[in-house]
């Protein structure tokens, strides 16, 4: 959500979400705490597939979690009691999230033992409520892309590709399905790098321009960097890394077959896609190119982007802004 920052003079930076018109008012009733509007997305978004899993994830995320952790069972089972599919969706989404918290976000040595249980937990009643949904809803990509997640959970490889592979064939050109599944087989969880770019690079080059999913070795290249940043300590060999011609010029070929071409249109991911993009291209030594990405991503601030070779982001961006000369 928005919040005010001292480090750009009390500018409102904004969460890319927000910069979605139909999220940004979902937010604003999340943070009430009304549902209502939630309830109503999730029929009208049908058909707009990535939106729709924003829709679900924000449900989750900022509402059921947002309660006290004694009501949220209770209010989540109250609601799925309703009949809206939907809200079983939601439920699903938020058993993992749940399960993803208290395993907490440190490597696999730093999680406990009660951690891993209630993650296992959790993604194991996701799995329950997500493909009692497909069953109900064949034609839904959305449980499948939220699979993604539990098998990372479950460490789970046969459900990540089967789930994948029915995310794709119900929304043949959406940006979410394929960028979780790189998270699978990524070289943190299932996969390897090697994989994880040659799949990017395979997907994209099959996509139309003016698709999110086009922009996909960005992802690749950025979770490459981000590996070496936090799993390997080395964060001068992550910026050398995104220093290679090849690397830089893929960047850049990806952003003007996906968010930069001609007809695209705005989506949730596309300001995510954005600063993803910036901070590979201004590590990489491609100035002006970050520069074109940060000025068109205006107000909005995506902290996972800029924190992955330190511990603040805020400063981190405004200091590539600064070197850039963009106020």
């Amino acid at each position: 959500m928005g919040f005010f920052s001292n480090l750009f003079g009390g500018t409102k930076l904004r969460d890319p979400l927000e910069a979605q018109p139909e999220l940004a008012e979902l937010i604003a009733s999340l943070k009430i705490m009304d549902g209502r509007l939630a309830q109503a997305m999730f029929q009208s978004t049908r058909g707009q597939w990535d939106l729709r899993t924003w829709v679900l994830e924000l449900a989750a995320d900022r509402y059921l979690m947002k309660m006290h952790p004694t009501q949220r069972a209770q209010v989540a089972d109250s609601l799925v009691a309703q009949g809206e599919v939907g809200w079983l969706l939601v439920r699903g989404v938020w058993h993992m999230l749940e399960g993803w918290e208290s395993r907490g976000s440190g490597s696999a040595d730093t999680v406990t033992e009660d951690g891993a249980t209630d993650l296992e937990r959790g993604c194991t009643r996701a799995v329950r409520d997500l493909e009692a949904v497909a069953s109900c809803d064949p034609g839904d990509p959305c449980p499948h892309t939220f699979l993604l997640r539990a098998a990372r959970g479950l460490g789970d490889r046969d459900l990540g590709e089967s789930a994948y592979a029915r995310a794709c064939a119900l929304d043949p050109t959406g940006y979410e399905p394929r960028a979780r599944y790189l998270g699978v087989i990524s070289e943190r969880w299932l996969g390897s790098f090697d994989e994880m770019l040659t799949h990017a690079r395979t997907v994209a080059a099959q996509m139309p321009d003016g698709v999110d999913a086009a922009s996909l070795p960005i992802l690749a290249h950025y979770d490459r960097y981000s590996h070496l940043c936090i799993f390997d300590g080395d964060v001068k060999g992550a910026h050398l890394y995104l220093r290679d011609p090849q690397v830089q010029a893929e960047v850049r070929h990806a952003l003007a077959r996906s968010v930069d071409a001609p007809g695209h249109t705005q989506t949730p991911a596309t300001m995510r896609i954005r600063h993803t993009a910036a901070v590979t291209l201004f590590h990489g030594g491609s100035f002006d190119a970050a520069r074109e990405q940060i000025l068109k991503v205006g107000d909005t601030f995506e902290r996972d982007s800029w924190w992955q070779d330190n511990t603040d982001p805020e400063r981190s961006y405004k200091k590539a802004r600064s070197q850039l000369g963009i106020k």
